[in-house]
C-alpha cells in the first residue's frame, strides 16, 4: 500500500504542479472539466491505493445491463440435440 502511494504521489503531484501553472489563465469551463477529471482520478487512485471494494463503472454497468444481457443470453442459448 505504502508503495503504490509513493508510486501516484510521484506521478501526480508534478502534473498536477504543472497543470496549476497553466490554467490560471484558462476559461472557468476548462477549470471545472480540469476539477471534475481531478476528482474522478482521485477516486479511483485512492480504490487502487487502499484496495477497496467500492463501486466502479463496470458496477454501475452490471447493474442496469446485467439482468437484461443474462436473460438474452438464457432466449438465445441452444442445448445440442
Amino acid at each position: 500500500m505504502i508503495l503504490k502511494l509513493v508510486i501516484l504521489l510521484i506521478i501526480c503531484v508534478p502534473l498536477l504542479l504543472f497543470d496549476m501553472v497553466n490554467l490560471k489563465n484558462e476559461k472557468p469551463r476548462a477549470k471545472f472539466i480540469y476539477a471534475f477529471l481531478v476528482l474522478v482520478s482521485i477516486y479511483l487512485s485512492s480504490i487502487f491505493v487502499f484496495e477497496l471494494r467500492w463501486p466502479i463503472l463496470f458496477d454501475a454497468a452490471d447493474f442496469l445491463l446485467g439482468t437484461p444481457a443474462r436473460l438474452i443470453v438464457e432466449f438465445l442459448h441452444v442445448t445440442p440435440q
